[in-house]
């Protein structure tokens, strides 16, 4: 059951992008790349849940739940959004491999960039945690990370240009104006993971209708992210995620292969979406 492990790593990880390449767009072009963006997608008091699933030898194997939430908050002083995501096993595989898992992220409301994370995990009897805290007037990040809070070690890094935590990035890549890509337009993000920075990008690869299990049928639009080489998953340009083509940019259906076997996050549940889902059939 050690795949159970791999599945919520794996959902955590879905935006560790990286390329080794300068970015560019579809005209050839390398492509700038801003440090601010306006939230007008998600309500302050969203909540969106996903279900995953782990498909080994064709049979598709419900393995636990993932939980987003953003509300309104202060850091530091400044007015900030909260951006909560929680991951945890069904109690029927509790007993073979449980995890815990739990992130959180406080990003500027006004610029979207982030200003502290937090990962606090428990898989399988492993325990680590991390802590960022993101100074952009000095493109510094200070880090905190070790197999508990009180035993974390302190490290100072320095970052170019813009980067995100594996939360915010979430909240990040949903601010993007989908409908004026092209297929086959990358966009470039960076994420700071592992303590190092990464250059990233995600591909547009267009719009297309799906049929979501137990949710029907969206009109979507399919975007591709490069992921980090080496780890989990076994193409590192093969994981696909559909968001729905309207102001919501809901994210409704991950998929990926991964070493052994596929897995699979979709939409559970969306609460509190600032627009109607007009993109459902």
């Amino acid at each position: 059951m050690k795949h159970l492990y791999i599945i919520f790593i794996s959902f955590f990880t879905l935006t560790s992008f990286v390329t080794e390449q300068p970015v560019t767009s579809s005209h050839g072009e390398e492509m700038s790349k801003s440090c601010e963006s306006v939230n007008t997608t998600f309500n302050s008091n969203e909540e969106l849940r996903f279900k995953i699933y782990y498909n080994w030898n064709f049979a598709w194997i419900p393995a636990g739940y993932v939980d987003f939430s953003a509300v309104e908050s202060t850091y530091a002083g400044k007015p900030s959004y909260l951006f909560k995501a929680t991951g945890k096993t069904l109690k029927t595989y509790d007993p073979i491999f449980k995890v815990r898992d739990y992130f959180q992220s406080y990003v500027d409301k006004e610029t979207m960039q982030p200003l502290k994370y937090v990962r606090n995990t428990d898989e399988g009897g492993y325990t680590h945690y991390e802590e960022l805290r993101f100074d952009y007037a000095n493109k510094k990040v200070t880090s905190k990370s070790g197999k508990t809070k009180e035993k974390a070690e302190s490290k100072s890094f320095t970052f170019d240009g813009c980067t995100y935590d594996i939360v915010s990035i979430l909240y990040q890549l949903r601010t993007l104006d989908l409908d004026d890509l092209k297929e086959g337009e990358k966009v470039p993000i960076n994420i700071f993971f592992d303590e190092e920075q990464y250059d990233l990008y995600v591909k547009y690869l267009g719009k297309e209708e799906i049929n979501v299990k137990g949710q029907g049928k969206y009109y979507t639009h399919k975007v591709s992210p490069l992921l980090i080489k080496g780890g989990t998953f076994e193409d590192v340009d093969k994981m696909t995620i559909y968001v729905t083509a309207d102001d919501n940019k809901l994210p409704v259906l991950i998929e990926s292969p991964i070493r052994v076997g596929s897995i699979k996050a979709v939409i559970h549940s969306a609460n509190n979406l600032k627009y109607p889902v007009k993109a459902k059939r």
